[in-house]
């Protein structure tokens, strides 16, 4: 009789034990996820304040990849 409740403590022990890996891992990956979505999010924010606070930069960056499209273009049509 003893051996019996002991085997059944045991086994609801071990239930637990499974299943609390289970809600761990569901919430590892759950933490992985949003974590992801949040630095995302935060990048653009930080490229829209760095943007907002350099103008000047921006309108550099955007002329010389203006420039060179413009150039890659021509150079494919020359040896085209």
């Amino acid at each position: 009789m003893m051996e019996n409740t002991s085997d059944k403590h045991i086994e609801i022990k071990n239930k637990l034990i499974k299943d609390r890996e289970e809600v761990k891992q569901k919430y590892k990956i759950l933490y992985k996820e949003n974590t992801k979505e949040m630095a995302r999010q935060m990048q653009i924010i930080q490229t829209k304040n760095w943007k907002d606070k350099n103008p000047y930069l921006v309108s550099m960056q955007k002329k010389r990849r203006y420039i060179w499209i413009k150039e890659t273009t021509r150079l494919r049509n020359i040896l085209l």
